[in-house]
């Protein structure tokens, strides 16, 4: 998933409003220094990417309730554990825009097509700020 991911990051990496998010399932092990490091290893341009640990709760809750990722139920106990293998695609609104599965080429390239559709639908909507952004991005 993260090699998949970091294609999508150098496909849309001209647009500087596009921001990827990566939570650890297991926070008992992934520090952010153990976080820090698996990012560098995987190349990921961590002004655009965070990776990113907490409670297990809350993360799983998270997953769960916020993201509405199909796990199995649980409470974030210590004998729960989830892991999607689904991206999901959040606009900014917060409104969830799709899922896709990150282990499959033809699902992540649907991500990049939904991406690219969603920043033009936000230039169309204000053009001005975009025009600001993509300016900004080419004098770089």
């Amino acid at each position: 998933m993260t090699s998949q991911l970091y294609r999508v990051q150098e496909k849309v990496k001209p647009n500087k409003d596009v921001m990827f998010l990566s939570h650890t399932v297991n926070p008992s092990q992934d520090s952010a220094e153990a976080l820090a490091a698996y990012a560098k290893t995987h190349k990921a341009d961590l002004t655009r990417w965070n990776f990113v640990t907490g409670e297990k709760e809350k993360i799983y809750t998270q997953a769960r309730q916020g993201f509405f990722l199909p796990v199995e139920a649980g409470n974030g106990g210590a004998d729960d554990f989830i892991h999607s293998n689904m991206l999901v695609l959040v606009d900014k609104e917060k409104r969830i825009r799709g899922y896709y599965d990150g282990t499959s080429i033809t699902e992540v390239n649907k991500l990049i097509d939904d991406i690219k559709m969603l920043l033009a639908d936000y230039e169309r909507r204000n053009p001005t700020l975009n025009n600001k952004i993509t300016k900004k991005t080419k004098d770089e």
